[in-house]
């Protein structure tokens, strides 16, 4: 599962507190949330897509722009141009594609990452 190939690699960053979705509640700074956004499954004239891309997103959270940035370099140094097998997962590639930046009022410091996973999938 794609999300779990996912946790795999990010899990040795902010002190393992990487989440799929939604982070624990009160959970305290730095943490990462991810989370799948889209599918765009590639046609295949032999039936079910044998490559599926999935635009999936990364979000670093800490209380300091430097600390959010430098969490969001350390997510970006271990994804970006990714390939191979986690978690039974068949990791194509994994591209970089955009971030941002985001300051909440509640002195959360925020940016989300979105990425291209690419999947082969095996018959």
């Amino acid at each position: 599962m794609l999300h779990e190939a996912i946790y795999s690699l990010l899990v040795s960053l902010a002190s393992g507190k990487v989440y799929p979705g939604i982070a624990k509640e009160n959970e305290k700074l730095p943490y990462i949330v991810h989370f799948q956004i889209d599918t765009d499954p590639s046609p295949d004239s032999d039936g079910v897509s044998k490559l599926d891309r999935y635009r999936y997103q990364v979000s670093c959270f800490a209380g300091s722009y430097r600390e959010v940035q430098t969490l969001g370099d350390q997510v970006r140094t271990v994804l970006d141009e990714f390939k191979g097998v986690v978690s039974d997962v068949n990791i194509s590639s994994i591209r970089y594609l955009t971030e941002n930046y985001i300051y909440e009022d509640t002195n959360v410091h925020h940016i989300p990452i979105d990425f291209e996973v690419a999947i082969l999938k095996l018959r």
